[in-house]
């Protein structure tokens, strides 16, 4: 498929795949149907880009599969939501970047933000905090990333 840039391409292009996918589907055609359905993912995320603002190529969005270009994009989409954790958690899923990347990066986002609302804050660290797989790394990414840049008192 040719490359879609704008906005109203992205939408068009959902429309195409989804109907390729029931083609596929109906066809009992595996790696079309698949084609189809990445094509159909991405054109959402990259619609959700456009919407944030977020800027993307998409030619290496679409060869890069193991989730390293996409690591990029987490800590923008987490600003550009307002910490939309969930949102964010999906493209993860959807890109095979880890939780626990996007977890760490939330809660970066939340200790490093200049904002005074610390109970709130404090809440919503720990109602991710347990969902943390590799404590030991969340220990080094606080002190490492967090701690020292925003001079926080280590207790």
């Amino acid at each position: 498929m040719a490359s879609a840039t704008s906005f109203g391409d992205f939408l068009r292009l959902i429309k195409i795949a989804t109907v390729g996918e029931y083609v596929g589907a109906a066809w009992s055609q595996r790696s079309f149907l698949v084609n189809c359905s990445e094509l159909a993912t991405n054109a959402r995320w990259f619609t959700q880009f456009k919407l944030l603002d977020i800027q993307f190529d998409e030619s290496e969005f679409r060869k890069n599969r193991m989730g390293e270009y996409h690591r990029l994009f987490v800590p923008q989409l987490l600003e550009r939501t307002q910490g939309d954790l969930l949102t964010t958690l999906e493209f993860a899923q959807t890109y095979q970047v880890e939780d626990d990347f996007v977890i760490f990066e939330y809660i970066k986002l939340l200790l490093l933000s200049n904002n005074d609302r610390y109970n709130t804050i404090q809440n919503q660290i720990v109602g991710v905090i347990d969902d943390v797989v590799n404590k030991e790394l969340l220990l080094t990414v606080l002190l490492e990333q967090c701690f020292i840049k925003k001079s926080l008192p280590v207790v």
